[in-house]
């Protein structure tokens, strides 16, 4: 994986090349289901790739262009649970791209659609370890836009957000802990979870909290999201954008110290 080593640069190379590849085979087999599903799930790849590079315009281009794409795939088969969940998960990671560019009422919308999507099709078929994991993505993106629009106000929803996306990664990292998505992911949600209860208005996150209490909350995310990086670091499981997290942790961490 180019983007787990930090080649960006490689990554969207290797991904330029098989665009053109499927591109090249359309014009061959234009009605072909899975050289379309390719494209849309290679464009897709294309947005977070950018995204990973913080180019966030870029990206939100490319996330636009794979949601069309899997607008078009899906009106074909409405019944396909796979393609749907694409679908939903494309607008979240919209809704994330359009947050870091300053359209913090259409990120919002995109999120909300995204999560209300992935809920369903979740309930559709509760089995399916996908969706759960894209839900708490899904919700767990919804938080990280909701604090960096910088309302204030905004902090009670990312605090709800990221519980949510707790609540599924949690149990799911229960029953496999030497998963490393799973575990980046609970890192994710700590970090996320303590930025937010330190950016809520005193008294709103919960009637009963006191300030010291809400600090106190924040401080045990953080430090949980640094146990766990530091774990994968120590068995070897680390990689360049983990160490980049890592460090953001850390700083949060020394705050409360």
């Amino acid at each position: 994986n180019f983007t787990n080593l930090g080649d960006t640069a490689g990554a969207l190379g290797h991904l330029q090349r098989l665009l053109d590849l499927i591109t090249r085979r359309l014009g061959v087999e234009p009605n072909s289901g899975s050289l379309l599903e390719g494209q849309a799930y290679t464009t897709k790849s294309f947005g977070e790739v950018l995204t990973a590079r913080g180019d966030w315009t870029q990206a939100l281009v490319r996330y636009d262009e794979a949601l069309r794409l899997w607008q078009r795939l899906a009106e074909t088969d409405p019944r396909n649970v796979r393609l749907a969940s694409h679908l939903a998960y494309t607008l979240s990671n919209i809704g994330e791209a359009l947050a870091e560019v300053g359209r913090i009422d259409d990120s919002f919308r995109h999120h909300r659609r995204a999560i209300a999507r992935l809920t369903a099709l979740s309930a559709m078929d509760p089995g399916n370890s996908m969706l759960r994991t894209w839900l708490a993505r899904a919700y767990r993106k919804h938080g990280d836009s909701l604090v960096t629009s910088g309302r204030r106000v905004a902090a009670i929803g990312a605090v709800r957000a990221y519980t949510q996306a707790l609540a599924i990664d949690e149990p799911i990292a229960r029953g496999d802990p030497s998963d490393m998505d799973i575990r980046f992911a609970l890192a994710a949600d700590y970090s996320g979870l303590g930025a937010a209860l330190s950016r809520t208005p005193p008294g709103s996150a919960r009637a009963s909290m006191v300030d010291a209490r809400q600090h106190e909350q924040a401080c045990m995310r953080l430090r949980q999201s640094r146990d766990v990086y530091l774990d994968m670091r120590a068995h070897k499981l680390s990689t360049p954008p983990l160490e980049k997290l890592l460090t953001k942790v850390l700083a949060e961490v020394r705050r409360c110290e």
